[in-house]
């Protein structure tokens, strides 16, 4: 075996991607994800701004058998980060290419290495650990070993997730209950995304998610260029229908709910992200929003709803009400 490390950015990526289409040669989101993988490791990437990171590629008889990433933010202090992992079945390479990366990034005074992060907690990340049916659109990709070569390297799980469906979406649809008399009372009203000024509402988006996000695991501040660079993307296929912001009396944003049509299922739309501001969460926002965007889906005519990726532990694990069915269940793993 030979080890082959190079700096940021774009050195080891087209030997990354010949592995990673013989990995997952069979899975149908195989084509989007080579895209998203160039274009984190372009240098156009805003990420490089505040990040640095070292790439491992293990080779054997001129092929691919593992890469890694290891990423240092330095807005998170003390902390580095393992990421684009993908590996053979073979615990020997697996072992070689954990300990280069972990070498490196506490030799870099990290005390604590957390992973899979493709980056960021805004980009991919997570491994696989229970899947019910084939691999949906924002699950990560990963092999059924990656769980058990981590732990027998070291690293502990530190969260869990879960994601569900539904395809009834009366449970959600409800005319009237105490959370939305609050949310009447108070008078806050729910608009749709502005497509033809996109960048400002993204902006909303964003600033709402710094904030209500922030005591998240491993959650960073990003900028707007990251973000946009993030999303970018996605607005051709979002309809104004699919982003819903709520705004107080005093028009000031106070939540949102960003949901996306699946591209590759014409019948289903997926709740990427809800989110509400504390000082909002107990006067029935997010259940309007809730409402709201199901009715809009029933109106739209789509017939099952994906929540992808939701924390255990948090509040919305339960959620959303009754009728719907846990079909992965990831986590997240970190060394000391």
């Amino acid at each position: 075996m030979k080890l082959i490390e190079s700096k940021n950015n774009e050195n080891l990526v087209e030997e990354y991607i010949e592995l990673f289409r013989e990995l997952y040669k069979d899975d149908f989101r195989l084509d989007s994800q080579i895209k998203t993988i160039k274009k984190s490791f372009s240098k156009n990437n805003p990420f490089y701004k505040n990040g640095t990171t070292k790439n491992f590629l293990v080779m054997k008889n001129n092929k691919p058998i593992g890469h890694c990433t290891a990423i240092i933010d330095k807005r998170i202090i003390n902390k580095g980060f393992i990421g684009f992992y993908d590996c053979v079945k073979d615990e020997e390479v697996n072992t070689f290419l954990l300990r280069s990366a972990v070498n490196w990034l506490k030799q870099n005074k990290c005390k604590t290495i957390c992973g899979p992060i493709n980056l960021t907690i805004w980009h991919n990340y997570r491994f696989i650990q229970e899947i019910m049916k084939t691999p949906e659109i924002f699950d990560p990709f990963s092999k059924e070993y990656y769980n058990i070569f981590w732990e027998k390297f070291g690293f502990i799980k530190s969260e869990k997730y879960v994601s569900a469906k539904r395809t009834n979406f009366d449970y959600v649809i409800t005319p009237s209950n105490k959370a939305m008399e609050s949310f009447k009372k108070n008078k806050f009203i729910i608009r749709n995304f502005n497509k033809k000024n996109p960048t400002n509402d993204l902006r909303i988006i964003m600033n709402l998610s710094n904030e209500i996000f922030l005591k998240s695991w491993n959650f960073v501040k990003i900028d707007f260029s990251e973000f946009f660079y993030l999303y970018k993307d996605l607005l051709p296929i979002i309809q104004k229908e699919n982003i819903n912001i709520v705004e107080n009396q005093k028009k000031e944003p106070v939540g949102f709910c960003f949901n996306l049509p699946n591209p590759y299922n014409k019948s289903q739309i997926i709740l990427k992200t809800i989110g509400v501001l504390k000082e909002y969460r107990r006067l029935g926002v997010a259940s309007a929003l809730l409402n709201y965007c199901h009715k809009n889906a029933k109106k739209l005519g789509f017939k099952e709803y994906y929540y992808p990726l939701i924390r255990v532990g948090n509040n919305v694990t339960k959620f959303p009400y009754e009728g719907y069915e846990i079909i992965t269940k990831y986590s997240t793993y970190e060394l000391k």
